[in-house]
């Protein structure tokens, strides 16, 4: 509730109260709230993430292919200096030196609409890193889209160990000498040769992927109407011409826009551009609650029957609350 209306814990329980008669006695400064999260364990938090974004995903799943499509993406977010905050999670640094505020690194897969798995570090984790963590606990048959950090030889391996897929750009300083067929016009087949240890983040875990991975290199140009032609060259698992077409893998890849939109109604309606806890166990738990929010709008308006795209997020929260006294008289 907190998170669904980017209130204060007073203001939170004070709302609660004039729901149920019985709080009308109860200390309502933002104690008991206070106290009740730090009590709750991290697990609860991530489970009932997980279990609304499954609800949200009966009711609007994308499948193409057979295979459940998901977005990832990384974002950062400050919260008070307090001096666990800054050893727990550390500050950027330029050339005009450090922030004042310490940062949060999180990594996020959608699908749906709603996150159903997120990914924690200090700001001096990279988003790579994090992808690692992520893809070990990755659910089979899905199809993960994502920018061009989420494209590394132990990420692809990692994807198909997990029975799922992977589409992201290539990086511009991969080798070009690894093609062994032509599949098409501006489709070929590589094969990849493992790296050396010293070049990964997990070494240990870089001993239980292949020494080869074959995977296919897509060239596109994108024309859209108002805006630039661009060129880009994707990485994907889906090998096979046939049942894969190109032209369908670059439009399912045009539409990793959508993790952008979610990620900033997240920061935006949420209260996520500035956490408030000032210990990094009750970040964790601030941080799965906002969550945990926006997965309870994305999953009423998956079940509405429209696409969670064509709706405002921050109107049907909005909605939500306003009718949340009535929810609660209801049997």
């Amino acid at each position: 509730w907190k998170h669904m209306d980017s209130c204060s814990a007073r203001a939170m329980e004070d709302r609660l109260a004039s729901m149920v008669p019985d709080w009308d006695h109860a200390h309502r400064d933002g104690r008991d709230f206070l106290k009740a999260r730090a009590r709750l364990p991290i697990r609860v938090f991530h489970h009932a993430m997980g279990h609304v974004s499954k609800c949200a995903q009966a009711a609007s799943a994308q499948f193409w292919q057979g295979l459940r499509v998901a977005f990832v993406d990384g974002t950062t977010t400050s919260m008070p200096r307090t001096e666990e905050n800054v050893a727990a999670f550390g500050t950027s640094r330029n050339q005009h030196g450090c922030s004042h505020f310490p940062l949060l690194r999180v990594l996020l897969i959608s699908c749906a609409g709603t996150f159903f798995d997120v990914a924690f570090g200090p700001y001096t984790a990279s988003e790579a890193r994090l992808w690692i963590i992520l893809l070990l606990r990755l659910p089979s048959n899905m199809l993960v889209i994502g920018d061009t950090t989420f494209c590394s030889y132990m990420a692809l391996c990692l994807a198909r160990q997990r029975e799922s897929h992977l589409i992201a750009p290539l990086h511009s300083g991969r080798r070009k000498d690894t093609r062994i067929e032509i599949l098409g016009k501006n489709d070929e087949l590589h094969r990849w040769p493992r790296p050396r240890s010293v070049h990964v983040l997990y070494p240990r875990v870089l001993a239980t992927v292949p020494e080869t991975i074959d995977v296919r290199i897509i060239h596109a140009s994108i024309q859209r109407k108002g805006y630039r032609d661009y060129s880009i060259t994707l990485c994907t698992t889906l090998l096979d011409p046939r049942l894969h077409p190109a032209d369908d893998i670059v439009q399912l890849y045009l539409q990793r826009w959508n993790i952008e939109v979610d990620i900033r109604s997240l920061k935006a309606v949420h209260g996520l551009e500035h956490l408030t806890a000032k210990s990094p166990q009750i970040i964790i738990r601030e941080m799965y609650s906002a969550i945990l929010a926006f997965n309870c709008s994305r999953a009423l308006m998956a079940q509405s029957g429209a696409s969670v795209y064509s709706l405002s997020h921050h109107r049907c929260t909005s909605l939500l609350l306003d009718m949340a006294c009535q929810m609660s008289q209801a049997r």
